[in-house]
């Protein structure tokens, strides 16, 4: 059976055993950075915001890999439903999720590339910052499990009943909890090491760097630290940097001592892009600018 044929008669098994209340929907999920798939979704009530959705094109390499039939591949996805429908933090996160009240202090900004993310950004609410784009996510971590998040769409943001506007503003508020720092990329190394359960000390001192990485508590979208101006200013001063965001992760400052060519920056932002981040997580292939004049980044 190929893979059109197999969705075809998953769909139809799956439709016959929740009936004509629910809605079962085999479509593109689109992600950031172009990462989409196709997606099983099953909605049992029109006002469910949060559903699980199973990779179509994995299950599809599961029941030829394992030589599963239709009704072996239905069944793992019935059980799935009822282990999330028993799921009690689950339940409680798609609970608080449906008002303003519920996740106003769980929602955090993230940055993408505009170019690479058109398709995506279309169903997602989102405010253009040079040639990036500022999108939000709500992200809870509940007693048991890891964070579960979900897009803020625009269907969602009517349900809130705020603006887009508003949304940001409680957005970067909410970052400061997430404790940003700047740290040194002696430092990093160092960290990084132990992490990967190596002996920190055999990074050499001597090769000491003048970059410093901007990131937070979670290690996770990172990046979004260049939008608390308050912090930067804070850091730099009255000094000038160039800004890597080659990852969603992190933001990389390098002071401008007027040692480097830009086009010499550029190339090693685009390398490091290309060659060292993966491409889901990958944001932007060049430098950006912080003024420490008037505290504005720019593209030069």
């Amino acid at each position: 059976m190929n893979y059109e044929e197999f969705k075809k008669k998953l769909y139809m098994e799956i439709q016959k055993i929740y009936g004509e209340n629910a809605t079962v929907k085999i479509e593109k999920m689109l992600k950031p950075n172009a990462q989409n798939y196709e997606g099983l979704q099953i909605i049992k009530k029109p006002r469910d915001l949060i559903a699980p959705i199973i990779n179509m094109e994995e299950l599809y390499g599961i029941y030829i890999e394992k030589g599963f039939r239709i009704k072996q591949c239905v069944q793992w996805i019935c059980e799935l439903l009822d282990a999330t429908k028993q799921d009690a933090d689950l339940a409680e996160f798609s609970k608080s999720v449906r008002t303003w009240e519920g996740v106003k202090e769980e929602v955090y900004p993230m940055l993408l590339f505009t170019e690479t993310n058109r398709e995506y950004l279309e169903t997602v609410v989102s405010m253009q910052m040079l040639d990036l784009s500022i999108v939000y996510m709500v992200s809870k971590k509940m007693r048991k499990r890891e964070v579960y998040s979900v897009k803020i769409t625009q269907g969602i943001l009517k349900e809130y009943g705020i603006t887009r506007e508003q949304l940001h503003e409680q957005a970067v508020k909410n970052m400061r909890k997430e404790d940003y720092r700047f740290i040194s990329m002696d430092t990093y190394v160092k960290l990084l090491l132990r992490f990967m359960g190596m002996d920190d000390k055999k990074w050499d001192e001597s090769r000491h760097s003048p970059m410093y990485i901007l990131i937070n508590n979670s290690n996770i979208n990172g990046a979004a630290g260049i939008l608390d101006k308050e912090l930067l200013k804070e850091f730099a001063g009255n000094n000038n940097y160039f800004i890597f965001l080659s990852c969603i992760h992190e933001a990389v400052f390098l002071p401008d001592n007027g040692e480097l060519e830009r086009e010499e920056i550029n190339e090693m932002v685009a390398y490091v892009y290309a060659n060292a981040v993966e491409e889901e997580e990958r944001l932007s292939s060049h430098f950006y600018y912080y003024n420490g004049t008037t505290g504005e980044i720019v593209m030069e």
